[in-house]
């Protein structure tokens, strides 16, 4: 039973971060503030669950996109 559990927490991942990369592969300018905001749902969301290194891989692009197109919009609020 835990086996199972692991496996369908891990697919559910998978899936969120596949969504978060191709929401990250195409940005535009006009949907950066809600990405960012799905990304930072997610984050809260997944937080202190175990990554595979393909999931930790995965979140490293994220983060950096993150970085890249939201850190200059949060610091001018």
């Amino acid at each position: 039973m835990g086996q199972r559990n692991f496996g369908v927490s891990t697919r559910l991942c998978l899936g969120a971060l596949g969504a978060g990369l191709f929401l990250s592969i195409t940005s535009t300018a006009s949907l950066a503030d809600y990405r960012c905001t799905q990304l930072e749902e997610l984050h809260r969301q997944y937080q202190g669950v175990s990554l595979t290194s393909d999931q930790q891989a995965l979140k490293r692009k994220l983060v950096a996109w993150y970085n890249a197109n939201c850190r200059q919009r949060r610091a001018s609020r």
